[in-house]
């Protein structure tokens, strides 16, 4: 007899018990509990795109190349670690033409710090 891994009970007073022998093919009358054709899992993801852009000199409107192909959410925070708001624009600069590749944020000081995009 295969080692029990669950045990479930319903209100109905039944019991299920899971195992390696049953684990596939679950059923039970009165409350169901049907479990049919559990797989095994997946691969794992490469989780969400993500990227970091470093503004070494200070400027109003910093320039982010991140080559991510979407328009990433954008946390900024000044060289003391503080959070610093400004407008983000999805466009190519050069262009003007809205990208999944580029973005400008513009602020209404000059400072320099970190974007992180995601």
């Amino acid at each position: 007899m295969a080692n029990t891994y669950v045990t479930i009970s319903t209100p109905a007073g039944n019991v299920v018990k899971v195992s390696e022998a049953t684990s596939n093919k679950i059923v039970a009358s009165g409350n169901t509990i049907k479990i049919i054709a559990v797989g095994t899992q997946g691969p794992s993801g490469v989780g969400d795109l993500h990227a970091v852009h470093t503004q070494d000199v200070a400027a109003s409107t910093w320039q982010v190349t991140h080559n991510l192909g979407k328009y990433p959410s954008v946390s900024v925070v000044d060289t003391a670690n503080t959070a610093v708001n400004g407008k983000v624009l999805y466009q190519d600069w050069n262009t003007n033409q809205i990208s999944t590749q580029k973005l400008q944020i513009i602020f209404t000081a000059t400072f320099a710090g970190k974007a992180f995009l995601n």
